[in-house]
């Protein structure tokens, strides 16, 4: 394949950065600088959109975790998270590796005895889910009663 190398870019570190350093790195430098854009209404892009800029990405999901999870000696603890597909998932991914923790991911499509293998093998004792699929978790935390369900906020708290 012939073309222009994209590759290593004039001034940037390739592969000598983490996530929670870029973002951290963009908190500082680009506070205000939109991450994302969420529609006001889902069902008509007219009205607009809502504009979620690198210090709400940044700021309240690792203090939230920090505060509502259980203490542990245990490094890299591993969390497990389900829900729907929204911002959630890369905000809590970015507070727990800002936590040092592991989240893990498994599929809400698997069976319930394929997650609880999951969640032993990896060795999860929490599973966060919001409280949408609580039903569904509260399934599979039958499976695996070593494993506590705890309910994350909704996306919009974890953007104030």
């Amino acid at each position: 394949m012939t073309g222009p190398n994209l590759f290593p870019c004039p001034g940037m570190t390739h592969g000598k950065r983490t996530l929670v350093f870029i973002v951290e790195n963009k908190t500082t430098h680009d506070l205000c600088k939109p991450w994302v854009s969420v529609p006001v209404n889902d069902q008509d892009l007219s009205e607009g959109f809502n504009y979620i800029n690198f210090g709400q990405f940044n700021n309240y999901a690792a203090q939230w975790l920090h505060k509502n999870l259980p203490q542990t000696d245990q490094p890299f603890q591993c969390l497990a998270y389900a829900g729907p597909k929204d911002l959630r998932y890369p905000i809590l991914a970015l507070a727990a590796a800002k936590l040092q923790k592991v989240l893990v991911l498994p599929s809400p499509l698997i069976t319930v005895d394929a997650q609880a293998r999951i969640l032993d093998a990896k060795n999860c004792a929490l599973y966060l889910r919001p409280s949408s699929i609580a039903t569904y978790v509260d399934s599979i935390i039958k499976e695996t009663p070593h494993v506590q369900a705890m309910s994350v906020p909704d996306t919009d708290e974890f953007m104030n």
